[in-house]
């Protein structure tokens, strides 16, 4: 999808201009010469390129309405009358850049194609170009409202949510939006690797720090800097790596692994929970400094199966995006598999329904998607079945591996939601797998 720019530009020569350099680096061009046929056209475009003073309201003003309306929107201002308090004035509105009359048209090209560049990359991310996989969905406009506020300052976020819901897609949004989104995105999912590694992954480690460390590397605190970091499952943190974030957030700065020197480090966190942080605290198992640290600004993304809404326009999406990967004709869906989309409880959330479109477009050569090619469990009656019991002479062990069966069978698979049924942290969860292995005990 070509990014749209909106340039507002009084003088007829400069308009013309602007609009080809801005065609040259990839967008498609609206030209406008006042302010009033500007705003009229705010709530259908990617960027705006307006100069401060024109007839019909300056740019000043335009800004403002914008910023109240859509602060997600990038802005460039154009203007041969820049002050140091204009320019304060402007940054403080919104402004990514300010661009001085007389310019150098390959100057601005240059700035207008990185813009038209990191705008692709934001549809893609919140679903432009592959469908709506994420943000851009009617039953997320409250989150994504609260999330364009958060974007504008430098304060921690805390998204929480179920495990498939889009806090790693909304984190990238907030990065993209922000005035970090020239500098790097990195995430470090805390429950995903062993806990021994995670401080070294984050923190970086110093040569010899610990068995296998023959070089010292930067940690992903110092890679993610001057942009943005996730921690994905936070609440699954160990308690050593607890307590470098609290270092971290209180002082920005990272010591390495096996590190006596201190590295000051300008990243911004968003932290990433599937568990309320505020219960691991109840629970002791995380620190309630930290936690307070990280709570400043709380999101919860709501699962899929509270947001209905949602769901069509996201099976869309991504079938266009599995009909570009396949190289196939794909339209639409037919109306019994829209019924049995809409039926489903979606326990995995937006992944869940991603992998089942992308498997009925597997199956499914052209034309519209039937209801025999999603996968058997979606919209799926439930048959009535006999209530099972552990035997009665079952040990305590027994016992605890019937009920996560039971309870993870109950979930299709989908381990988060299976952990929070049975009230333990997912990485409790993950460890008593790993413990019982395959053969579960009936």
């Amino acid at each position: 999808m070509t990014p749209r720019l909106l340039i507002a530009e009084d003088d007829a020569d400069l308009g013309r201009m602007l609009a080809r350099l801005a065609e040259q680096a990839g967008f498609a061009a609206t030209l406008v010469a006042d302010g009033a046929a500007a705003e009229a056209h705010l709530g259908e475009v990617d960027a705006v390129a307006t100069d401060l003073c024109m007839p019909g309201g300056d740019g000043m003003a335009l800004l403002e309405r914008l910023h109240a309306a859509r602060p997600e929107v990038p802005v460039m201002m154009i203007t041969g009358y820049a002050t140091a308090d204009s320019a304060i004035q402007a940054f403080r509105g919104g402004v990514r850049d300010i661009v001085t009359k007389p310019f150098d048209p390959d100057d601005v090209r240059a700035r207008l194609a990185n813009l038209a560049a990191e705008l692709g990359h934001r549809a893609r991310v919140v679903g432009g170009e592959g469908g709506p996989a994420g943000l851009e969905t009617p039953g997320l406009a409250p989150v994504r409202e609260l999330l364009a506020q958060a974007a504008e300052t430098e304060i921690p976020i805390l998204l929480e949510g179920e495990t498939g819901t889009g806090k790693g897609v909304a984190a990238e949004w907030v990065h993209r939006c922000s005035r970090r989104a020239a500098g790097p995105f990195e995430a470090v999912n805390c429950a995903g690797i062993a806990d021994s590694l995670v401080a070294s992954e984050l923190f970086g480690h110093e040569k010899g720090a610990f068995t296998g460390a023959g070089d010292g590397r930067r940690g992903l605190l110092e890679a993610a800097a001057g942009g943005t970091l996730l921690l994905d499952e936070v609440n699954s943190a160990a308690a050593e790596v607890q307590a470098g974030l609290l270092d971290f957030l209180q002082h920005r700065r990272v010591r390495r692994v096996g590190g006596s020197r201190a590295v000051e480090v300008d990243t911004r966190i968003v932290a990433a929970t599937n568990r309320p942080l505020s219960e691991a605290v109840a629970d002791g198992a995380f620190r309630a400094d930290l936690y307070y640290r990280l709570n400043v600004f709380p999101v919860t993304i709501p699962p899929l199966r509270q947001r209905p809404e949602d769901i069509l326009p996201l099976a869309e999406g991504f079938l266009r995006a599995a009909a570009d990967e396949l190289g196939r004709t794909l339209t639409g869906f037919e109306p019994a598999a829209v019924e049995r989309l809409q039926a489903h409880h979606w326990p995995g959330n937006v992944r869940e329904l991603e992998n089942a479109v992308r498997r009925a477009a597997v199956v499914t050569r052209e034309g519209t998607i039937p209801a025999s090619a999603l996968p058997a469990e979606v919209g799926a009656r439930p048959t009535p079945a006999a209530a099972t019991l552990p035997p009665a002479d079952a040990t305590l062990a027994e016992m605890e591996a019937f009920w996560i069966r039971q309870t993870l069978e109950r979930c299709g698979g989908n381990k988060s939601e299976a952990a929070r049924r049975l009230d333990i942290d997912p990485s409790t969860l993950h460890r008593k797998l790993r413990t019982l292995g395959d053969d579960l005990p009936a």
